[in-house]
């Protein structure tokens, strides 16, 4: 019966989703409501910097849902940074467009905004820009267990500092976008170190995911040439428990703003190397 009722719930939030041609707009409404949210909650610094372009994603790839395009740490002068949103192509049939648009829910889209942009890769690679190690600096070096965990664990953050409060269906959309980087965990390491077929994984996001039939199917296929894809979860989790970590060491003076700026201002090292800078010599373990 929960089961069920659970489900049906999900079946109603995955049905309020952007027209056709309109998930470029709602995209850029949602960054105008985050950067307000964190410029009155002062959760993490905001930096001044480029323009953010909010675009279809282009051709070459529309495998991806959503991504973030920055200029680089090392770029001397702000230029134009890019949030990609695949829309659907009009030569589709309507109800592969809506299939493609009950994924893209209002509630996910809030997720993949902040996990694109604020406060996730967009302000990640701001705050890159001043950091003085070149080598923690340069995204070359950067682990993508660190890049990707932050994007996530922004997801969570959020939600636990209050954003949508309100609605009830954000923090669902929350924890179906987690449920998808737990699937991508299990998927990839049987795709490459079992027997896992590509089709195997497709049914696997499909029913344990509860993703759309063609989104179930580009996830399977992305683990195919994308094997890192499965350390989003991996690095939120090794996240949350440096927060814990250094929230026990600082005592009352702790504060998510303060603990955001240290890790960011370290740039993308490793998080053993955060755990050292952060926490000193002898500091426990990575996870629990």
């Amino acid at each position: 019966m929960a089961t069920a009722w659970a489900l049906a719930a999900w079946a109603r939030t995955k049905s309020e989703h952007p027209a056709p041609g309109e998930l470029i707009e709602t995209g850029r409404q949602q960054l105008a409501e985050l950067l307000t949210f964190l410029e009155r909650q002062a959760i993490v610094t905001l930096l001044p910097g480029e323009q953010i372009t909010v675009a279809p994603t282009p051709d070459p790839y529309r495998w991806s849902f959503a991504s973030m395009w920055t200029p680089g740490p090392f770029e001397a002068k702000p230029s134009r940074a890019y949030y990609y949103l695949t829309d659907v192509d009009p030569s589709w049939a309507v109800e592969r467009q809506d299939e493609h648009l009950r994924d893209y829910n209002i509630p996910t889209l809030w997720s993949i905004s902040i996990h694109e942009v604020y406060p996730g890769h967009f302000l990640h690679y701001q705050h890159l820009r001043r950091v003085e190690s070149k080598v923690r600096k340069s995204i070359l070096f950067a682990p993508t267990s660190f890049v990707e965990g932050w994007a996530h664990y922004c997801e969570q953050m959020m939600i636990e500092a209050g954003f949508g409060r309100r609605d009830d269906s954000i923090k669902l959309g929350q924890l179906a976008e987690a449920l998808i980087r737990l699937a991508r965990f299990i998927v990839c390491i049987r795709l490459h170190a079992e027997d896992m077929s590509v089709e195997q994984g497709v049914r696997f996001f499909r029913d344990e995911a509860f993703m759309e039939e063609a989104s179930a199917r580009r996830e399977a296929e992305r683990g195919t040439f994308d094997p890192t894809y499965l350390v989003y979860s991996v690095g939120k989790l090794m996240l949350l428990k440096l927060r814990q970590d250094w929230k026990q060491q600082e005592g009352k003076a702790f504060s998510l703003r303060s603990f955001h700026d240290t890790l960011l201002g370290q740039g993308s090292a490793p998080f053993w190397l955060h755990r050292q800078l952060m926490l000193g010599e002898g500091n426990g373990d990575l996870l629990e």
